[in-house]
Order: C-alpha cells, then sequence, then structure tokens
C-alpha cells in the first residue's frame, strides 16, 4: 500500500481528535483520500435536525488542488445542484494550500446557514430564494424532513 502523505495523516488525526461541531468525517479503510462526512444542519435553518451524507476526495495534487466535495443527501439549496456539487468559492478559485478539509467542511456549514442565491449553481432554486424566501425555505424544510432525517 502506498504511503499515507504526512499532511492527509495529521489533517485525518486532526479530524478524529477535534472534529468540526456537527461534522463527522471518517476517512475510507480502503482509500485514505476518500472521506465518508455526516454534517448536521445549522440551528436556526432550514436544514435544521437533518443529517447530510456528503463524500470528499482528496485528488493526486492535494494540497495544491482543492478536495472534491459533493452532497449525497438531497437538498434545497441555491448553491448545491441535484447532483449534489457544491458552488463555493474555496472549493474552486480561492482554493489556497494553505486551507485544510476542517475549512472546507466549516465553510460548507457557513454555506447552509447563508445561502447566496446571486451565486447559483440551481438557477430554479436561487430564483425561488430570491422571488419567495419564505416559500424557498419552506421547500428546503420539507426537504429536509422528506430526505435528511429518515432513519
Amino acid at each position: 500500500m502506498a504511503q499515507i502523505p504526512k499532511r492527509i495523516e495529521k489533517e485525518t488525526q486532526k479530524l478524529e481528535t477535534e472534529p468540526p461541531p456537527g461534522v463527522q468525517a471518517k476517512p475510507d479503510p480502503a482509500n485514505y483520500r476518500y472521506f465518508h462526512i455526516v454534517m448536521a444542519g445549522p440551528t436556526g435553518t432550514p436544514y435544521e435536525g437533518g443529517n447530510y451524507k456528503m463524500e470528499l476526495f482528496l485528488p493526486e495534487g492535494y494540497p495544491m488542488e482543492p478536495p472534491k466535495v459533493r452532497f449525497l443527501t438531497k437538498i434545497y439549496h441555491p448553491n448545491i445542484d441535484k447532483l449534489g456539487r457544491i458552488c463555493l468559492d474555496v472549493l474552486k478559485d480561492k482554493w489556497s494550500p494553505a486551507l485544510q478539509i476542517r475549512t472546507v467542511l466549516l465553510s460548507i456549514q457557513a454555506l447552509l446557514s447563508t445561502p447566496e442565491p446571486s451565486d447559483p449553481l440551481d438557477t430554479n432554486v436561487a430564483d425561488h430564494f430570491i422571488k419567495d424566501r419564505a416559500g424557498a425555505e419552506l421547500q428546503a424544510k420539507e426537504w429536509n424532513s422528506q430526505f435528511a432525517m429518515a432513519a
């Protein structure tokens, strides 16, 4: 088996000993670059009470390249599309090798707390958030109940 790079080893250990609040991040036993993530929906948001499954993959170029992250649980959010892809600056042009997996997960939590319909990935959901915020948040709560609170 290939040697685990020190950076990934240290980050994995820190995620296990000091996980971000409301986040579980477990490396896959068969692939140290693949993580199973469960993120609790932030309090005071339509996602509260939900547990969102995600996958995080560290490409060969990590940390010079950002991790690849996507939601596996369906979510009604203007910055997350139907395939679970996430529109987030730190996963694209604002990535820096100084950032870590933990930083990315905290940024995703912040995105759940503060959707950005003006910079959408799903334009239909974004239009709903812009034109009828209360209706969009109700829809997000319904999806949360239906998809993120399932046993």
